[in-house]
C-alpha cells in the first residue's frame, strides 16, 4: 500500500490539491489508520499553529 507523505497531506488539508489527487487522498485515508492519524496530527498541528499565530500577545510599555 502506497502511504501519502507529510507535504501532500499538508496540501490536502489546505485544499490545494486537485479534485482527483484529493479523492486518492481522502479514500485512502479511509482505509488506512496510519495515515488516517497522520491527517488528523497534521490538522491538529495546524490548529494549533493558527491560534498561537493569532492570539492577542501583551502591549509592548511605552518605555523599557
Amino acid at each position: 500500500m502506497n502511504h501519502f507523505d507529510e507535504a501532500v497531506c499538508l496540501l490536502y488539508l489546505e485544499g490545494q490539491l486537485e479534485p482527483p489527487r484529493a479523492r486518492d487522498v481522502a479514500e485512502h485515508a479511509g482505509k488506512c489508520a496510519q495515515c488516517h492519524a497522520l491527517l488528523h496530527a497534521l490538522e491538529r498541528e495546524s490548529r494549533m499553529l493558527a491560534a498561537a499565530l493569532t492570539e492577542e500577545s501583551d502591549p509592548m510599555p511605552a518605555r523599557l
